[in-house]
């Protein structure tokens, strides 16, 4: 194995178990207090600006940026629902999705 190869392979595996340490709901809001209070806001400002926006039938931009909104409100939904039963995995993979479409 080349010397990149094993470098990598030791820093996953010493940090990997740290990214799987249990962590439950109260524990974190107590770490992080106002994180329910800033998912609402980033609920209610996506909505907002679901509302807001003025499309036309000739905007094929416009409607895909707002289905990508919409459907983010749903993964951020689903987001909550697994952080809250402590399903960090599963958050961890909504989460990138959110950000990758996001981000595109």
């Amino acid at each position: 194995m080349c010397r990149l190869c094993e470098s990598a392979r030791k820093i996953i595996v010493k940090t990997q178990p740290e990214a799987y340490v249990t962590q439950n709901w109260q524990t974190f809001t107590e770490w992080k207090p106002g994180f329910p209070d800033l998912i609402a806001k980033w609920r209610r400002t996506i909505a907002l600006l679901i509302i807001k926006t003025d499309l036309t039938d000739q905007d094929l931009v416009g409607q895909l940026i707002v289905a990508f909104m919409s459907t983010s409100i749903l993964d951020i939904d689903d987001l909550m629902l697994l952080t809250v039963h402590n399903k960090h995995i599963g958050a961890q993979k909504i989460l990138r999705t959110l950000f990758e479409r996001i981000v595109t």
